[in-house]
């Protein structure tokens, strides 16, 4: 589920990455990413992704390798 927001807004949320589909031609469209928290130039959409993310379990080890960044903060990439 995700919901429009306005530009002023899109450093708050995790934003979906659509690719190149439109999301005004669909009801529903696979996510071909997320960026969390992106600055309005970088972002790939204006859609707010609602609710939590589910991470492989994977992720963890990886989190204990990780630096946190500003504000004791991960950043992951999805590849």
């Amino acid at each position: 589920m995700v919901e429009r927001v306005g530009e002023d807004m899109l450093e708050h949320y995790g934003i979906a990455d659509l690719g190149d589909l439109d999301a005004e031609t669909f009801k529903s469209v696979p996510l071909q990413g997320l960026v969390e928290k992106p600055h309005a130039h970088e972002a790939p959409s204006n859609l707010s992704v609602l609710g939590r993310y589910i991470l492989p379990f994977e992720v963890l080890g990886l989190l204990e390798k990780t630096v946190a960044g500003v504000g004791e903060r991960y950043s992951l990439q999805m590849r």
